[in-house]
């Protein structure tokens, strides 16, 4: 079987209890945390939102899909494939989609990884590039927690001990992470023992290109920015009083807690990190809840816009 048909038995023949062990969870926690929370200033907050600023946040949404696209993009081309930029981010959005319709990142990275392949990329920097997004995103979002979450706890007034704890703990962490990624033997036997080897060797030489790395590393910390200014615009909508920057120090860590395989899309695992850290600042459950919310559905919306317009723009292409 070669690796275009392995990928294709794994996007639609994932085991049931894997595909959904997610879903149970975020139902779960977002019904506890809208039955916890005030229920009718909930739904008072979500549609007394300004449109404007929901507009605007949607907007910067979108532009935010099409940078990440663009940065898996620049990863391929240097790593010597040849992939159009307007078919890298039809893929991409396909892929987001799919993170949702098959209810874990899985699905969507190894439809990622099939239809890049479909274009003639082959099985080692196709993986090499989606591991490096994921390692360029973690590290941004870990680099931006070490930073943001002390600002925060002194913005909330909480000083001293705890402040240097969260900065600590987020040192070990990304030095262990990159320990892993770049030089224990432990990945380079997994890698040698599912053949992945030409892969990590992909990874390893872009992630020590210094010249290829700059600008993976400012397309992602550009993302991120999009993304976190959606939020504020969204916090404003709500005519939210926050100190902005406590929220802005807070939101790497959310984000990181979003990310984790335990949820869908997110969903749940955001919303209690959103109303846990605003609790700091005095913000009301259902307040904060109604932030989360919106972002996670303008977040949906967003894919449907992004695909709209990349399949706007291949029938110009086609018939031009």
């Amino acid at each position: 079987m070669t690796k275009v048909h392995e990928i294709e038995a794994v996007v639609v023949a994932v085991k049931p209890w894997r595909r959904f062990i997610n879903l149970p969870l975020s139902i779960g926690l977002v019904a506890a945390l809208v039955y916890w929370a005030d229920t009718d200033a909930l739904l008072a907050h979500l549609t007394t939102a300004s449109a404007p600023l929901l507009a605007g946040a949607l907007a910067l949404l979108v532009v935010q899909l099409f940078v990440v696209s663009g940065r898996w993009w620049a990863i391929l081309d240097a790593l010597r494939t040849n992939v159009a930029l307007a078919r890298v981010t039809e893929i991409y959005v396909v892929s987001v989609f799919a993170n949702t319709v098959l209810v874990n990142n899985i699905g969507g990275m190894a439809v990622r990884l099939f239809f890049v392949m479909r274009q003639g990329v082959t099985f080692a920097p196709a993986a090499a590039s989606i591991a490096l997004e994921r390692i360029a995103t973690l590290g941004i979002l870990a680099v931006a927690t070490m930073i943001g979450t002390p600002l925060a706890l002194i913005v909330a007034g909480i000083h001293g001990a705890l402040a240097v704890v969260v900065v600590a703990l987020a040192i070990v962490g990304l030095a262990v992470a990159a320990t892993i990624v770049t030089r224990t033997r432990a990945l380079s036997y997994l890698a040698q023992k599912f053949k992945l080897e030409a892969a990590l060797d992909d990874l390893r030489r872009i992630l020590f290109d210094f010249h290829v790395m700059e600008r993976i590393v400012g397309l992602t910390a550009l993302s991120q920015l999009l993304g976190f200014a959606a939020i504020l615009l969204l916090a404003l909508g709500l005519s939210m009083d926050v100190p902005v920057l406590g929220l802005l120090g807070l939101l790497p860590a959310i984000a990181l807690l979003s990310g984790l395989p335990i949820s869908v899309g997110g969903w749940g695992v955001r919303e209690g990190g959103m109303v846990a850290g605003l609790n700091l600042f005095g913000v009301p459950p259902a307040e904060a809840l109604a932030l989360s919310i919106l972002y996670g559905v303008l977040g949906l919306i967003c894919t449907a816009v992004a695909g709209g317009i990349a399949a706007f723009a291949n029938l110009l292409r086609r018939g031009a």
